[in-house]
């Protein structure tokens, strides 16, 4: 007997409908403000293009997904907060999308999500 087929009607963000822990541009719809929980290490972290990195992520309070932390975000926060990472936690700092980030798959440029303090 073959399992019947649930069908409701989604009304959410696009990136909802993405199978991924981090965030991607089109999850920010315009500046949102979060609350940094924690940050986290983690290894052999798989990609849509077969590699595998070892990354650093930021958590964020009442958030599923995930903020992978690369040079430029890295910098802001540094440059905010120091670069003693636990006193990053309880911080407040927004997320917004600009265009033109460098594509890490190569290629042209895509959209990328920024911090601001």
């Amino acid at each position: 007997m073959s399992e019947q087929i649930i069908e409701e009607e989604f009304k959410g963000v696009s990136g909802a409908m993405r199978n991924s822990q981090f965030l991607a541009a089109e999850d920010i719809p315009g500046p949102v403000q979060v609350e940094i929980e924690r940050i986290v290490s983690m290894k052999n972290v798989p990609f849509k293009n077969g590699k595998k990195e070892d990354i650093h992520a930021l958590i964020f309070k009442g958030k599923t997904r995930r903020l992978i932390v690369k040079a430029t975000n890295r910098a802001t926060l540094v440059d905010a907060f120091g670069t003693n990472t636990p006193d990053w936690i309880g911080k407040k700092i927004t997320l917004y999308v600009v265009d033109g980030v460098k594509n890490p798959e190569g290629g042209k440029p895509v959209k990328g999500i920024r911090i601001k303090i």
